[in-house]
């Protein structure tokens, strides 16, 4: 059971003073969020039958509702050209944010009885102060450079009002997280012609602390320390047959220092926060259109992502069901080391197209356009196993329709996944063997009106 309330609100401003421009933006947001669900993929308990599917040994549903929920920002830039060639842009930002999370557990035997009850109050504020601006080194030759100071105060609590099992309350459990970085990018760019150019940038980042209290199964609040990253990418860019084709094309290396990850789940059924020591990434990404002729257009892309977790201590908990673990097992944890594993949810390779195209009808157009999607293999977890993967996802789509130009009204048949691929997406691995998969597939005519 999913079900959600949000609202927000956006002031955009732009005041001109001479030849600088004053940007603002604001925004202003609340949520309220229930959700609720059985998360050990069955229904009922091994004992109280039936039950099923697999080895069910918990009669538990669980929800993480967010109660209370505000959030503001604010940011300010200034932007203009100090001299011919050389433009300026400064800045700050401003943000903060309360939210409060309400953790439960209900014996579903019991008629859906509450048995578990924890809460979260955090309290975040950031702001920022940046810098940047580029400056024209020759007629083809372009320098971009920028530096960014950031502060984020993060004070949170945790308490446990309710533990299932017999579990005794706890709390409340206090942390204060507090990180300040400079960081910033610098880049060339060179036209090579008129159509096309190539460029470099490095750009070093940071994320600050984060905090995981979800104490209702476990005792422990877990912090994740400050990560930073450090990126190098280079490429070109450029259009080609007089603009009927277009290309981008880049590759990229990045090392993550203290990277923070989620380990979801196992056999604790709670997630934890951790650091490791590098994770290491390297990769292309390629973009290519063509329009041939009239009212046909042809695009495709390619990516290339490798991912590595270089931390030869790192170990992680893994499933609660008995799944074929890949990695090796600490023998005096009975962890399994993750050192050299991907990201999770990483795929390698990621590919996509498409093409339209359309027939002139009346004061309207006949369109039709297909396109496609694939990603290569993936691990669920940041362990490695047999089970808790996938190998690939590749689905098909296409439309066909009618659209009044003067009207804006449009008539279609579609269908999505019409190649029918059933790819496994995610997976619970607390018990059982759960997994959620991407949608089958689906046929439909759909009218759109513009008003």
């Amino acid at each position: 059971m999913l079900e959600s309330n949000t609202f927000g609100a956006i002031l955009q401003t732009n005041t001109q003073f001479g030849a600088f421009t004053l940007s603002g933006v604001s925004s202003y947001s609340e949520v309220r969020l229930d959700a609720r669900g059985d998360v050990d993929g069955g229904f009922g308990a091994s004992f109280a039958p039936p039950s099923g599917p697999g080895f069910i040994p918990f009669s538990a549903e669980s929800a993480d509702n967010i109660i209370g929920h505000r959030q503001q920002t604010t940011e300010l830039r200034l932007s203009g050209p100090l001299s011919p060639g050389i433009g300026v842009t400064l800045g700050g930002f401003y943000f903060r944010e309360n939210l409060e999370i309400e953790n439960e557990s209900f014996d579903t035997l019991a008629g859906g009885t509450r048995n578990g009850l924890a809460v979260q109050d955090q309290r975040t504020t950031a702001y920022a102060l940046l810098g940047s601006n580029t400056i024209e080194l020759a007629p083809k030759l372009e320098l971009a450079a920028g530096l960014r100071f950031s502060r984020e105060e993060k004070d949170f609590t945790a308490s446990r009002l309710i533990g299932p099992f017999g579990a005794p309350p706890l709390g409340p459990i206090e942390r204060e997280l507090r990180a300040s970085n400079l960081s910033g990018d610098i880049s060339l760019r060179y036209d090579l012609t008129d159509d096309f150019n190539v460029y470099a940038r490095y750009a070093p980042g940071f994320r600050a602390p984060n905090v995981q209290g979800r104490i209702v199964f476990g005792d422990a609040v877990t912090v994740a320390d400050t990560e930073t990253i450090d990126s190098v990418e280079a490429g070109i860019k450029g259009t080609f047959l007089r603009g009927k084709g277009r290309i981008s094309a880049a590759g990229f290396y990045y090392t993550t220092n203290d990277q923070q990850l989620t380990a979801v789940g196992g056999a604790g059924n709670f997630n934890q926060l951790l650091n490791a020591d590098h994770v290491r990434g390297h990769g292309f990404e390629l973009d290519l259109g063509l329009d041939p002729f009239e009212r046909l257009s042809l695009n495709a892309g390619l990516s290339l992502n490798n991912t590595r977790i270089d931390d030869p201590g790192l170990e992680v908990g893994f499933c609660g069901a008995p799944c074929t673990v890949l990695d090796p097992i600490n023998p005096v944890t009975g962890n399994a080391l993750i050192d050299g594993n991907p990201l999770p949810q990483a795929p390698r390779w990621i590919a996509n197209g498409s093409v339209t195209y359309t027939i002139p009808a009346g004061p309207g157009d006949i369109f039709t356009n297909a396109d496609f999607g694939y990603r290569s293999n993936i691990n669920f977890f940041l362990y490695k196993s047999t089970e808790f993967r996938d190998r690939s996802l590749f689905e098909v789509g296409a439309r066909l329709g009618h659209r009044l130009n003067e009207s804006a009204f449009e008539i279609s048949a579609f269908g999505r996944n019409i190649c029918n691929d059933t790819s496994v997406l995610g997976a619970i691995d607390f018990n059982n063997f759960a997994a959620f998969v991407n949608d089958p597939a689906v046929y439909g005519v759909e009218l759109k009106k513009w008003f």
